[in-house]
């Protein structure tokens, strides 16, 4: 009999994941979960290792054999740091195709509370005013979308019907269905004030770090709404909230962050022109992971090519 293939999972939902996989008996796997007895030893013999990207920075190192390791979440952040640590033939892979609609759905429900005041009225009703106030509407605004990768082009896609134009930016300028046009990272600070709509979804690697600046923020439009979904560790903080404090109306909706959880002491909690969610544009919920993680597992023992392919050199 053909020995079932060992797999490791660590996660904050792991009750969640155990019910769900319960219902896959069938899997030809053995599944060891993290709060189950002696779990370090057992966990040395696996192959596999699924689970959270924290989590499962912290356990790679520790597990000699692993082979395959899918993360829960889109981004790789934590592994990073250990890239010299891990083989060089691992094999990682995300779970980035559910992250697009949910960022997407996301950015539009910001940028229409901002646009249409809702928050404002939900304010007033609160105090049982009846004040009406004017207001803008999104179709008349062009969006730039900083990256043009599976979640960039998502974003563009969703929004395109809401907006007069939708275009993007990348490192090579290279043509991305679904953007009006590209642009390459060199070259959009003389532009940026044509529009009022701008989305960071970059992730965060040694190349980004810091990479919108001061000479980005300043040359924003002076009603610009930034939307940062990517990673926080691409802002520099200050210079971020120094043009927002030069310009009354731009406006920054801030899902992610350098240090997570946001400190108390941070400005931004307090700035009324930011907007502050504590990294919930997309989560990696159980049952919107488990597709992707059962059609990369057929695909393993198949030993054909892996969904979602991360490189850790790139950070992506």
């Amino acid at each position: 009999m053909k020995q079932r293939l060992k797999v490791a999972l660590v996660s904050q939902r792991t009750a969640q994941w155990r019910m769900l996989l319960a219902q896959h008996k069938d899997l030809p796997i053995q599944l060891i979960f993290d709060d189950e007895e002696n779990f370090a030893e057992r966990a040395r013999h696996c192959s596999v290792l699924w689970g959270d990207t924290p989590e499962g920075a912290r356990w790679l190192p520790r597990l000699p054999n692993i082979q395959w390791y899918h993360t829960f979440f889109s981004g790789v952040d934590a592994l990073l740091p250990l890239r010299a640590q891990l083989p060089k033939d691992l094999l990682v892979t995300n779970s980035r195709d559910i992250a697009g609609p949910h960022i997407a759905e996301y950015v539009l429900g910001q940028l229409l509370n901002l646009s249409r005041q809702i928050g404002h009225y939900q304010r007033l009703q609160q105090q049982c005013q009846w004040q009406w106030m004017d207001y803008r509407t999104v179709e008349e605004d062009r969006a730039l979308v900083l990256g043009t990768g599976a979640i960039g082009q998502t974003v563009a896609q969703r929004l395109a019907p809401w907006v007069e134009r939708v275009d993007g930016v990348s490192r090579s300028g290279r043509a991305v269905e679904g953007f009006g046009s590209v642009h390459q990272w060199h070259s959009i600070h003389p532009i940026l004030d044509q529009y009022r709509i701008v989305v960071n979804t970059l992730p965060h690697t040694p190349e980004t770090d810091g990479v919108l600046a001061a000479s980005f923020f300043d040359a924003l439009a002076a009603d610009a709404i930034f939307i940062n979904v990517g990673r926080g560790a691409t802002v520099q903080d200050e210079a971020l909230l120094s043009a927002l404090d030069a310009e009354p109306e731009r406006r920054a909706v801030l899902d992610v962050f350098r240090v997570e959880p946001l400190p108390q002491e941070h400005p931004y909690w307090q700035h009324k022109q930011v907007v502050v969610t504590p990294h919930v544009a997309a989560q990696s919920q159980p049952q919107w992971v488990l597709p992707i993680v059962l059609d990369n597992l057929r695909r393993y023992l198949d030993g054909a090519s892996l969904r979602n392919l991360v490189d850790l050199e790139l950070g992506y």
